[in-house]
C-alpha cells in the first residue's frame, strides 16, 4: 500500500480534529505534511538575499498550492519581497509546474535543484548557463 501526503489546514483542539487539504480514505495510509512559518520565512530572507546579490533581470516563483494553506495569511509575506528585487512574475501550482521548469532547465542546459530543512519546508532553485 502506498502513502500519500495531506497537508493540515485547521485544527479543533475542542474536538481533537484536523482537516486536511484533501480527503483520506478509511485504511489509507497518510503523512502530515507540516512546516512551519516563520522558519520558512527567516530561510526565505536569506534565499532573497542570495538571489539579491546575484541581480537576476527577471523571476518566475512556482509555489505549490498547499503553500497557500500552510502560510493563510502570511502567504504574500514570503514571496512580495522578490518584487524588490526584479521583475516577478509566478503562480501557485498542483505540483506540475516544477516537472515542467525541470524540462525547461535541462532544453536550454541548465538544472533544477532543491534545499530542503526538516520542519522548514523545501526551496528550488535553477542555475541557467551564462553565453
Amino acid at each position: 500500500m502506498r502513502t500519500i501526503a495531506r497537508t493540515p489546514f485547521f485544527a479543533n483542539k475542542e474536538e481533537g480534529t484536523i482537516l486536511l487539504v484533501a480527503d483520506v480514505k478509511t485504511g489509507e495510509k497518510f503523512r502530515i505534511g507540516y512546516g512551519n512559518p516563520q522558519v520558512i520565512l527567516n530561510e526565505g530572507l536569506l534565499i532573497q538575499q542570495q538571489i539579491d546579490h546575484f541581480q537576476p533581470e527577471a523571476i518566475m516563483l512556482f509555489s505549490c498550492i498547499c503553500r497557500r494553506f500552510l502560510m493563510q495569511q502570511d502567504v504574500d509575506k514570503e514571496t512580495m519581497p522578490y518584487e524588490n528585487i526584479a521583475p516577478t512574475s509566478g503562480e501557485s501550482s498542483f505540483g506540475l509546474g516544477l516537472s515542467i521548469v525541470e524540462k525547461i532547465m535541462k532544453a536550454h542546459g541548465g538544472e533544477v535543484g532543491v534545499v530542503s530543512k526538516w520542519g522548514s519546508g523545501s526551496n528550488f532553485f535553477i542555475k541557467l548557463p551564462v553565453d
